[in-house]
């Protein structure tokens, strides 16, 4: 009796969910994306800078120091710098 009701409850909803046809277009003159700048995942988070921070950052530390984040000490003027020269 179970499977009856529940093959029907199947049936009727796959036949009740038809898509509209509607031929209806809307041309958007500017389109703005907002999004989380902050995005926690299982292992931890990812961060995107502002442009405003990426423009005034010159390199990763620079960055890092500008976000403000809690419990995140940034020594800028110790770090080691890579100019470049490989051997």
């Amino acid at each position: 009796m179970k499977r009856l009701i529940t093959l029907s409850i199947i049936m009727s909803s796959a036949f009740g969910a038809y898509a509209q046809d509607v031929e209806e277009r809307v041309t958007l003159d500017e389109v703005t994306v907002k999004a989380a700048k902050v995005v926690n995942k299982a292992d931890g988070m990812i961060i995107y800078p502002t442009d405003v921070q990426k423009r005034y950052s010159n390199n990763g530390y620079s960055i890092l120091e500008k976000l403000s984040l809690a419990n995140l000490r940034i020594d800028n003027k110790h770090q080691p710098h890579d100019y470049g020269y490989r051997q």
